[in-house]
């Protein structure tokens, strides 16, 4: 059986650079998608290329975190490997001292078909803990099938909130990038608001850095080996405008302040840490709610930064550690023997099929539109032709970004037409235009 993924498809030619008289006139590495105007805004070009409102603070803060965490790790337990019941017990270390101070707080989870929320949910009912756990998606997306399926199996308790029918705003969103650096566009973030209705003053505890720590995801950044910059620019990029950008003009938008050579972390993980997860990822706290990272713990930061690549890669010591916790949770996981990335097919093809092996669940029988691709996190071109409110929220965000002296007419046409005609390039693309409008909207960015 094969586990190549599919070859990716070229972008559509009407969303491909145009070699115009005006393009031609232009600067070599100006974009042409973009009027000159926007193409020498630094902020909203980052934002569109790599997908940051890169805070350096945090940025660096994170760096600095990281880096003193493996120095400690190392100077006390060098470089020794941990078995599965040394791994158990720090993780339960991290967890009980993470929520020892909100003690008689209640704790919320989001719970989804990854393998850091569960892991965590699983630790906190070993140590007599009951948050109450949700997830967001659609049938159809790989988070919500495997939750429900779980609920079903386990009669876990589970709020599902569902994104063909949960209300979205275009205030909210504006809100949201006001006082949050999370992008893309998505759900995630105003799914949290249901969830601050349910449980008022909550506790939430993410998983936030473990994929980070003890994953490596360089690969996914095409044709940049050995070039931890190059890698870290080609993996963020979020809404694949990348490929209407030429390499020199895209090379100056990655934020540099926070990395430096001279420090024992690899250049590629300071990027990915301090950018990517403490600038982009990391959520912030609210009236509402105060957020726990127990992968945060220092211990759990030292001892996975200083494990080799061959560890990290596609989380394959990790995902033995999950596996071997023997919990129902990872009941999805069951009589699959692959491991690494092959691991996740498996898992996919038990969901969805596989060249002709029908599969748990039949995409076509939906009675809902259904993602470009399960594994998605969210999917703007399903989310809008099934609900109503996010439709609206693509609709006016379109409509005023005409008015913005930031995207040439010719690209937006093209894009949205492209969108509703079920293309998953342009999908992506408009995500970006709809953030890029919403960051303006909300003063994240001047223009």
């Amino acid at each position: 059986m094969s586990t190549a993924a599919p070859p990716e498809q070229k972008p559509p030619r009407a969303l491909r650079p145009r070699r115009t008289l005006a393009t031609r006139l232009a600067r070599r590495d100006e974009p042409w998608f973009v009027t000159p105007e926007a193409a020498r805004n630094t902020p909203l070009m980052r934002l569109l290329a790599v997908a940051l409102l890169p805070d350096e603070e945090r940025a660096l803060a994170g760096v600095e975190r990281a880096e003193r965490a493996m120095q400690s790790w190392r100077a006390e337990h060098g470089d020794r490997a941990l078995d599965d019941a040394e791994l158990g017990e720090l993780l339960r270390q991290c967890v009980a001292d993470a929520l020892a101070p909100v003690a008689g707080t209640p704790l919320t989870s989001g719970i989804s078909s990854g393998f850091d929320s569960r892991p965590l949910i699983q630790t906190m009912w070993d140590l007599g803990h009951e948050p109450t756990l949700y997830c967001c998606g659609q049938p159809g997306n790989i988070d919500w099938d495997v939750v429900q399926w779980l609920r079903e199996r386990l009669a876990l308790d589970v709020h599902m909130l569902d994104t063909t029918t949960m209300p979205f705003s275009l205030e909210q969103y504006e809100l949201k990038r006001a006082t949050s650096l999370d992008l893309p566009l998505g759900a995630v973030g105003l799914a949290n608001d249901l969830i601050d209705e349910l449980v008022p003053r909550r506790i939430n505890v993410h998983g936030f850095l473990n994929d980070t720590l003890t994953g490596d995801n360089r690969e996914k950044a095409q044709g940049a080996v050995g070039d931890d910059r190059a890698a870290f620019i080609g993996r963020n990029d979020q809404f694949l405008l990348q490929q209407l950008m030429e390499p020199s003009f895209i090379d100056r938008l990655a934020p540099t302040a926070a990395v430096s050579p001279d420090r024992e972390l690899d250049l590629y993980r300071q990027y990915d840490i301090g950018y990517r997860q403490y600038s982009r990822i990391r959520p912030f706290d609210n009236e509402h709610q105060t957020h726990v990272f127990p992968f945060e713990d220092e211990r759990w930061m030292g001892y996975w930064l200083g494990r080799p690549l061959e560890e990290r890669t596609a989380q394959k010591r990790w995902m033995a550690f999950v596996r071997g916790m023997k919990s129902e949770l990872f009941a999805d996981l069951d009589g699959i023997e692959e491991e690494g990335k092959r691991l996740r097919w498996a898992r996919k093809w038990r969901f969805y099929g596989h060249k002709g092996t029908p599969g748990l669940i039949d995409l076509k029988a939906l009675d809902v539109t259904p993602q470009h691709e399960p594994a998605f996190p969210f999917d703007p071109y399903a989310c809008a032709r099934n609900n109503p409110t996010f439709r609206a929220v693509i609709e006016t965000s379109l409509a005023r970004v005409r008015g913005r002296r930031v995207f040439r007419k010719s690209f937006l046409e093209a894009v949205e037409t492209r969108f509703w005609a079920g293309d998953v390039t342009a999908s992506k693309m408009l995500n970006g235009v709809v953030t890029a409008d919403i960051a303006l909207a909300s003063g994240r960015i001047d223009g």
